[in-house]
């Protein structure tokens, strides 16, 4: 077996680039059965920099800070430029999550530059509760999802249930056009067209495998469609049989609620990213011009 990274979870969600994996795993998380904190602290800056008195990370999570000397407290806020107990995002019950939801994942301020940023600032966390990754694979009967520019991990759960998504190649196109945050230069060059064909054959050789994949085990994957997604509202239908497979709490109210967030702020990265680079664009004109 390969030495990689084992986490044991029930659920693993599985999509290509594009296809809203990440956003479905927040559907997914407003269930009660999951309960955790973030922290705007990174974890790996805050493990490079700690003194040796400083509470683990984990304990920071949990809040645990009551026995710490304020000495300490104040080297963490000085680091961070805000106090570890300020510096707590809760998802301990539906109310908090929605809170969270709407000011740390999907604030007004979420647009094309710092989408990705953003969606990695905990990725890694959340895979201890729900996996997501972009391609599946079994090796000696385990499951592992691969993750495009990450180490691979392995689901080690004996009673494991994987959603699988396919999406419209076109709209996943569109969905990673937001992503290009640091690319200026393809956008400038004239490379989008390159960018965008290429990307959108890969996607529909990766729908296909996976709805092979899904056919030859149907008793523990799921196949769904994340094209329909893509809307202001959400599909009840969709979200009735994602709650049915992985056997969640209805929460669609909430749940739509959390969508709208994700819509909103997508759209506004879609318009952001052309405003952007048509003023940049301007810019330049006038510059060269000069």
């Amino acid at each position: 077996m390969f030495d990689y990274p084992k986490i044991n979870s029930k659920y693993n969600i599985v999509a290509p680039v594009g296809a809203f994996g990440n956003h479905v795993r927040w559907l997914v998380l407003l269930d009660d059965s999951f309960k955790w904190n973030l922290s705007t602290y990174n974890k790996e800056k805050y493990e490079t920099f700690k003194g040796s008195d400083w509470p683990a990370y984990a304990d920071l999570l949990d809040n645990k800070l009551q026995n710490i000397n304020i000495n300490i407290i104040e080297e963490m806020e000085t680091l961070f430029d805000i106090s570890p107990s300020n510096s707590l995002i809760y998802f301990d019950n539906l109310k908090n999550k929605l809170t969270s939801i709407k000011e740390k994942i999907y604030p007004s301020t979420r647009t094309w530059h710092n989408w990705q940023a953003m969606e990695w600032e905990y990725r890694n966390i959340l895979n201890k509760l729900v996996i997501f990754g972009h391609l599946y694979n079994q090796f000696e009967n385990k499951v592992v999802v691969l993750e495009r520019n990450a180490q691979p991990v392995i689901n080690e759960h004996n009673n494991l249930k994987t959603l699988i998504l396919t999406i419209d190649p076109t709209l996943a196109v569109r969905s990673v056009a937001k992503l290009i945050q640091d690319n200026y230069k393809n956008l400038l060059l004239g490379m989008e067209e390159f960018y965008f064909n290429n990307l959108k054959f890969p996607i529909s050789s990766i729908n296909e495998q996976n709805q092979t994949i899904a056919k030859e085990n149907p008793n523990n994957i799921k196949l769904l469609d994340a094209s329909i997604l893509f809307g202001k509202t959400l599909n009840k239908e969709w979200y009735q049989e994602l709650i049915d497979w992985f056997e969640l709490e209805d929460h669609y109210e909430q749940a739509n609620f959390v969508h709208g967030l994700w819509f909103d702020a997508s759209i506004r990265a879609e318009r952001e990213i052309i405003q952007d680079t048509q003023k940049l664009l301007q810019d330049l004109q006038k510059l060269y011009r000069s």
